[in-house]
């Protein structure tokens, strides 16, 4: 089925497991309003349906997500009557929330990263627990190009803790493509495949992990996220 605008498409691909396709391949799947606003209603749906219990994200076409579309992001529906900073921050923290609200989602999400990863795209990337990228896929931080601060929607928080900070600061100041066999040696993705093979192998292990129960798969997720963001050993194993 369709879910929310058709810049996003949303189908069960296995007894429990949902594909999510970022679906704008003419823009290699771009972020603009209406990625989003479908993005956010597919979650929302997700979050309640006790039958799903791993989401597979990917992008439509030749891309996973090529980041902002600078040519078509027009406003945000909450800057509506707004100009100036107050717009800008609003939109900010509309774009902003995609990361978030694929944290926040209940389920596993698994990644399959096909084609280009840049700047927002490497965001969406970075918030989802596994990511598995193609051989042609190609990854990048945006920001910092056009003198912004390289924190482009969450990247500063969570790239350092996903590869380290040294290579993370590496990174984001210089913005550098780089290619799926470095994604895996520095621990981005877990695995690199043929494109060919590359949603049928997010699906596979998104099954693997959904024969696990939907229960354990949130409780699991749940806690590692926590135990990231905890100061102590004792706090990560205090009852929750």
């Amino acid at each position: 089925m369709t879910t929310g605008p058709s810049a996003v498409l949303s189908e069960r691909a296995r007894p429990s497991v949902e594909l999510v396709t970022l679906n704008r391949p003419e823009r290699l799947n771009a972020i603009d309003v209406s990625l989003l606003d479908g993005l956010y209603a597919a979650c929302a749906r997700l979050a309640r349906d006790e039958t799903c219990a791993v989401v597979v994200l990917t992008g439509a076409g030749r891309g996973f997500c090529a980041g902002l579309d600078l040519k078509g992001i027009g406003p945000s529906p909450v800057s509506a009557g707004l100009d100036g900073p107050a717009a800008g921050m609003r939109g900010q923290a509309y774009f902003g929330d995609a990361v978030a609200t694929l944290r926040r989602l209940p389920q596993p999400i698994v990644a399959a990263i096909n084609g280009p990863a840049y700047g927002g795209g490497l965001a969406l990337a970075n918030a989802c627990d596994i990511r598995i990228a193609a051989a042609s896929a190609r990854f990048g931080t945006q920001a910092i190009r056009v003198g912004m601060s390289g924190g482009e929607m969450g990247t500063t928080y969570l790239l350092p803790r996903l590869v380290g900070a040294a290579r993370a600061h590496e990174l984001i100041l210089t913005a550098r493509d780089f290619t799926p066999d470095e994604a895996e040696r520095i621990g981005l993705v877990s695995r690199v495949v043929v494109d060919e093979a590359l949603l049928e192998e997010a699906l596979d292990l998104a099954e693997t992990v959904a024969d696990r129960g939907r229960t354990a798969c949130v409780r699991a997720k749940h806690l590692v996220r926590a135990g990231l963001d905890t100061p102590d050993l004792a706090t990560a194993l205090a009852p929750r």
